[in-house]
């Protein structure tokens, strides 16, 4: 099977995206033959800027020109030579690219959310004015309708946008996404780094770019209960600094942004979640949390609150989710429960990467996304009509 894979950003960029364009264009290359038709370029049209310019000023409110019709006509323009004439399928891991391309092949998406599905709830699409939302939702639309599938990264996504878009259900696809490393630890690896944590400190851990959206602040404060409570608990924050004058504990450590690109920092990465217990993850929006999914590569359970897409099992198995208003008292006490039985905590542990192997990876993620391109490849040779496989 050959498919063409169509990202606005770099595709061999492990920072674009927080590494998701990069794996998701990988993770289809053990099943197909991929060929890259990206990046594409960026263009600042006059016309876009002015009304940018006018909406912001009659309305008071932001205005994004990221979904104008003539910006995403020129990706469109420029992404068509690029596809391979004999492509079984187009691929893209964003709707802006696919809105206005016209072509043969089947085109499938693989997305964590809607533009209807974050407007007023992830912080970049706050507060936006009638125009931008009324053109992002036209362009939305415009590219369900012209795919062919549309994969989701949870059900969270999938309903919301079942709730906003006139979407066919048989269209609707839901595969997580899998832990953005270079390689996953080897679980026999995994198994004796749970035996060998620590027994004297209980280690937290918190990776994320904004110290207020992922609740670093919220994390802090679940820490110092722990540690009231008699828990030994240090808390380790990676990629966001706390806001200027802030005064932390000694028991926080913050190391700043630590880069995937080299081996070095894959390597420092790798042992602060080895060593973890528990992540904590009491974000204030969040469309999926591929985190969770890093975690438990490492079979670290994760706490996160009760929001978006967070690939946490119903059953609890990799971790819990809980409310934001209650995910302090309710932490607290869930660590301390599995900080006093260490055999209750090596099992949670143990499942946690259970969950990666079986679900949460992006061999197994690819497999089956491959397999939904595979049946729209043969629906359009054969003619037949095109049955939804619902995973």
């Amino acid at each position: 099977m050959k498919v063409t894979y169509l990202s606005i950003e770099d595709p061999q960029d492990v920072h674009a995206w927080s590494g998701l364009v990069y794996h998701i264009g990988h993770s289809l290359e053990p099943y197909a033959q991929v060929e890259y038709a990206g990046p594409l370029a960026y263009k600042r049209f006059v016309s876009d800027k002015m009304r940018q310019v006018v909406c912001e000023a009659v309305s008071g409110k932001r205005h994004q020109r990221g979904r104008e019709a003539r910006l995403l006509k020129h990706y469109a323009d420029q992404a068509l030579p690029r596809l391979a004439a004999d492509a079984n399928a187009v691929f893209a891991c964003s709707t802006l690219p696919v809105a206005y391309l016209e072509c043969t092949s089947p085109v499938l998406v693989w997305i964590d959310s809607t533009f209807a599905g974050v407007i007023d709830y992830h912080p970049a699409f706050f507060n936006l004015c009638p125009h931008a939302i009324a053109m992002g939702n036209a362009a939305e639309q415009r590219a369900l309708d012209r795919c062919a599938r549309v994969i989701f990264a949870s059900e969270w996504a999938a309903r919301t946008a079942l709730q906003h878009y006139r979407l066919d259900e048989q269209k609707v696809e839901v595969v997580p996404y899998g832990a953005n490393l270079d390689t996953a630890p080897p679980g026999a690896e995994v198994r004796a780094d749970i035996r060998r944590r620590s027994k004297s400190v209980c280690r937290l851990l918190l990776v994320g770019v904004d110290w207020h959206w992922k609740g670093a602040d919220v994390a802090i404060a679940a820490a110092t209960q722990l540690r009231d409570s008699g828990v030994p608990a240090q808390l380790t924050i990676v990629g966001c600094h706390p806001p200027p004058g802030a005064a932390l504990p000694d028991w926080v450590r913050v190391t700043g942004f630590i880069s995937q690109k080299s081996q070095e920092g894959r390597a420092r990465l790798a042992e602060l979640y080895r060593e973890a217990h528990f992540f904590l993850l009491p974000t204030r929006a969040e469309c999926y949390g591929v985190v969770v999914a890093e975690s438990n590569s490492f079979g670290v359970p994760v706490i996160a609150s009760k929001t978006g897409g967070i690939p946490i099992a119903a059953t609890g198995s990799n971790g819990v989710l809980f409310s934001l208003d209650r995910y302090i008292p309710e932490a607290v006490a869930y660590v301390a429960a599995h900080w006093a039985d260490a055999a209750r905590y090596a099992a949670l542990a143990e499942t946690s990467r259970h969950e990666f192997e079986s679900r949460l990876n992006w061999l197994v993620s690819g497999s089956k996304v491959a397999e939904i391109l595979r049946a729209c490849a043969a629906g359009r040779r054969a003619g037949a009509p095109q049955q939804a496989m619902h995973h």
